[in-house]
């Protein structure tokens, strides 16, 4: 891997689920995917769990507990 994108979310899985597909039209895929996840509840694994089974990108969810906006921390794990 050379390039690792971060994304970060909270409980809108619409938005993820757009920009995840956004990233299947991509024609270099030599890059893997974090989800930084600030908290979210179920509706956000289950788009994760989707795209991973659909798609070649390598997809690590980072999830950690809703103790209020904790953005940068989540990002930083």
């Amino acid at each position: 891997m050379l390039i690792s994108v971060i994304i970060s979310t909270y409980n809108w899985p619409e938005a993820l689920h757009r920009v995840l597909q956004a990233f299947n039209y991509q024609r270099d895929k030599n890059f893997e995917i974090l989800v930084a996840d600030d908290g979210s509840d179920d509706r956000t694994k289950q788009i994760i769990e989707k795209f991973k089974t659909t798609s070649s990108i390598p997809l690590t969810h980072i999830w950690q507990e809703d103790l209020g906006f904790r953005a940068a921390a989540i990002r930083n794990k």
